[in-house]
């Protein structure tokens, strides 16, 4: 469900099963991010409301329900979302990339959660080598 747009981008909130996930499109359905997969894991049922973009960025705004502390919180997301495998956000990929994502995933940080699954494991490394190898749009 399409909650705002901004030129010709929309923001709103795709269910898969009994889950809703934040959801930008850029005019169609081919195009969906799923901006959910970039909240921390103890984040559930998420929607977006609102989009604007300035200065080569976007601004996403809209609500989590965060599970640790039972109750529904206002998140925002930056982006360009283009190539999530652009993982140390320098607008370029490289193997500076593959570093950042090791180091947040040897730390333990659960955005290293790349495949989704609300597991940090070694399908998160295949999953980001993957999507690297593969390069972006």
């Amino acid at each position: 469900m399409a909650k705002g747009v901004h030129g010709d981008q929309q923001v709103g909130w795709a269910q898969l099963g009994s889950e809703y996930y934040a959801s930008l499109w850029n005019g169609t359905a081919a195009s969906w991010t799923n901006l959910h997969l970039l909240l921390p894991v103890w984040f559930r049922n998420s929607e977006a409301n609102g989009i604007w973009s300035s200065a080569g960025f976007t601004y996403v705004v809209g609500s989590a329900y965060n599970s640790s502390t039972g109750r529904n919180e206002a998140v925002m997301w930056v982006g360009p979302w283009s190539c999530r495998v652009d993982y140390d956000g320098d607008h370029s990929v490289g193997v500076p990339d593959i570093f950042a994502f090791l180091s947040a995933w040897f730390a333990g940080d659960l955005r290293a959660n790349f495949n989704g699954d609300g597991f940090l494991n070694v399908a998160d490394i295949f999953a980001f080598l993957s999507a690297w190898f593969a390069g972006c749009p």
